[in-house]
């Protein structure tokens, strides 16, 4: 399993509304992924910063989705591309499941 953090700059004017509006609109296409274990919508209010943490089940759907395309989409609706941080997951504690959960 991997995980991806990613953040972008928020435009000039955006409200937090404004952000989770956009998010509604997207929630069903992540939903029809099948890699993607589990998508969490973020938002940094300090910092004016939007993003998601990605749970996907391999790099290589996490490659698919977030190609070329998919950056300059990002760019065109927030203005700023999106930066992308990696994390390879070894060990989860699960606390919903009660158990951990090695990879």
């Amino acid at each position: 399993m991997m995980i991806e953090i990613i953040t972008f700059n928020l435009p000039e004017g955006m409200s937090r509304d404004d952000l989770i509006k956009n998010y509604h609109e997207t929630v069903e296409k992540w939903r029809g992924v099948n890699d993607l274990i589990r998508k969490s919508y973020i938002f940094d209010e300090g910092q004016h910063l939007g993003g998601g943490v990605y749970h996907w089940k391999n790099v290589e759907a996490a490659d698919q989705w977030h190609g070329a395309d998919w950056k300059e989409f990002v760019k065109n609706l927030y203005g700023s591309y999106p930066i992308v941080r990696r994390f390879d997951v070894p060990l989860v504690a699960d606390n919903e499941l009660s158990k951990t959960i090695e990879f």
